[in-house]
């Protein structure tokens, strides 16, 4: 069964963009200031980035350890996540980074077990 196509609001240009997407969890950490309506599927929250650094890489290593996934998936590219993933990767799990490659860290492309080009994905 193919997945249905998904409106997500594409950072910093107010439009939204179809994307195919298979159904998946997401663990959004404690930090969503705010929701407004706009329309049927389009992500409005607000995000507050004090402390989400922290919670991210707590959820990642606590959830790691009790075995409740096979692979994360970080959307970032700062180097501050890089011994985390590395610490998860050596729990046994997988870990693959999603960023733009102009704009992520070496370190933290190296540490992962896999890297997504956004570029590429998008283009």
């Amino acid at each position: 069964m193919r997945p249905s196509k998904q409106r997500y609001l594409k950072e910093g240009s107010g439009e939204a963009a179809s994307l195919e997407a298979e159904p998946f969890g997401v663990r959004i950490p404690r930090g969503i200031v705010g929701q407004w309506k706009a329309g049927a599927g389009v992500d409005t929250r607000v995000y507050r980035e004090k402390g989400v650094d922290v919670a991210l890489v707590t959820e990642m290593l606590v959830q790691a350890w009790d075995d409740v996934y096979d692979t994360a998936v970080l959307v970032s590219g700062d180097s501050d996540y890089a011994a985390a993933v590395r610490e998860v990767i050596r729990h046994g799990k997988q870990v693959e980074v999603v960023s733009f490659s102009h704009s992520a860290a070496r370190e933290l492309i190296e540490s992962a077990t896999r890297f997504v080009d956004l570029e590429k994905l998008l283009a």
